[in-house]
């Protein structure tokens, strides 16, 4: 048999050669270890946030008021939606899911898990293919210690989809660079569209994400920029429809909103948000991970492309807290520290892509250990919370079915100031 010694290069590949290679993972022995740990790590994650679902059939006011459009029609929920600060593609989706599995309080649960597990996937997949498998394993850890992705993933509320949508446009903004394919640009415009109908603070991230997408296409790569253009005014030719309740809502916001003045304080929480982990030690901890992580990336000469990208990620949700921050002392007091969580993901995809690159084997280790106990610790308390808080309400629940009565009145005073 004669062999032949041509190779094929990437550029001989025809377009489905190439989009088959770019899902096929390395499967090498080290990299199956990986895969297996997330495989593993994201099962145990998404059957605690099941069990957690189940166990607690609690609501609180702002999730009663998401739930309540579910039955209307979809000409009722777009009215709805633009008297409301937020706008309405999560109501579309809650009616969608509705139709297809009911109302129960766990079945709403699950439509806030689906987009996180979604997100710690594909995620994963992207941080295997274009990083590591240590990489993947850091960022997983990293979800499963936050607190705050634990809360927000069995929420009923837009956060978790905002989180996703906001995750997916910046790994196309990482092919974007990478490759500066159509299909990406696309996907990014899809994404950032979809958290711009969302919530707004997802659209605010997105667009500071896209400035700075703009500005590296303006400096290094500048054969790209006409998509880029074509790319900014699809994008607002898909926002047109929801525009002006937008521009209402942020007007009625600003005239009268209930968040009050800003404070030093407010400002220290957007960085206990990020953190919050369990208790007040594992925070410290987790914090301390990443400033270690952090110090370890700023001393380091030779950075990759990689690094590079997953800190301009990370500078973005800093720049949207100060743009939050003008905001509220510009005009008044319209942001708060979980307006940051649809970007918690540029944090994480950071930590990971930076831990990853540590070359010590023991470092990797510690990280690991450090992180799955931290972990632990946050599951553990949010069982014990959600479990408290479902009493609390079966209590309240069994009272008021059992005491009140049709002609009962309540009063409410109102409080001054």
């Amino acid at each position: 048999m004669i062999k032949s010694n041509k190779k094929t290069t990437p550029m001989q590949l025809s377009p489905s050669g190439q989009f088959q290679s770019l899902l096929r993972i390395p499967c090498e022995q080290k990299h199956r270890l990986y895969i297996a740990a997330c495989i593993l790590l994201t099962s145990v994650f998404a059957g605690t946030l099941l069990f957690l679902a189940a166990s607690n059939k609690a609501v609180w006011l702002d999730e009663v008021y998401s739930l309540a459009p579910v039955k209307h029609s979809w000409k009722t929920i777009w009215a709805c939606a633009q008297q409301d600060v937020h706008p309405p593609l999560f109501f579309f989706m809650e009616r969608c899911w509705y139709l297809l599995f009911g109302d129960s309080i766990f079945a709403m649960k699950c439509l806030s898990i689906l987009p996180m597990v979604l997100s710690m996937v594909l995620t994963a997949w992207f941080l295997i293919k274009e990083c590591s498998g240590k990489a993947a394993v850091l960022f997983l850890l990293c979800c499963i210690a936050s607190e705050n992705i634990v809360h927000y993933s069995i929420e009923i509320r837009m956060y978790s989809w905002a989180f996703l949508f906001v995750t997916m446009a910046t790994l196309c903004a990482w092919f974007i660079i990478k490759t500066g394919k159509t299909i990406w640009w696309a996907g990014f415009i899809l994404c950032a569209v979809a958290a711009a109908y969302t919530h707004y603070y997802a659209a605010a991230i997105v667009a500071i994400g896209y400035g700075c997408l703009a500005a590296y296409i303006l400096k290094y790569d500048r054969k790209n920029l006409l998509k880029a253009g074509v790319s900014a005014v699809a994008a607002i030719l898909l926002y047109l429809p929801w525009l002006p309740s937008a521009i209402n809502s942020f007007t009625g916001a600003s005239n009268d909103f209930w968040i009050l003045p800003l404070t030093l304080r407010d400002i220290a929480i957007y960085g206990y948000t990020v953190f919050m982990a369990g208790n007040m030690i594992a925070m410290l901890c987790f914090f301390g991970l990443f400033c270690f992580v952090l110090y370890r990336f700023l001393i380091r000469k030779n950075k990759t492309k990689q690094e590079g990208f997953a800190f301009g990620g990370l500078c973005c949700l800093v720049m949207l807290a100060m743009v939050g921050i003008g905001i509220s002392i510009g005009i008044r007091p319209l942001f708060q520290a979980k307006y940051l969580f649809p970007g918690f993901a540029l944090v994480w995809l950071f930590f990971a892509i930076a831990g990853a690159s540590i070359k010590r084997k023991k470092v990797f280790i510690f990280m690991c250990a450090g992180l799955l106990a931290i972990g632990m610790v946050t599951l553990a308390t949010s069982v014990y919370e959600e479990r408290k808080e479902h009493q609390e309400f079966m209590r309240f629940y069994s009272y008021m079915t059992e005491s009140v009565r049709k002609d009962d009145v309540f009063i409410f005073p109102r409080q001054e100031g």
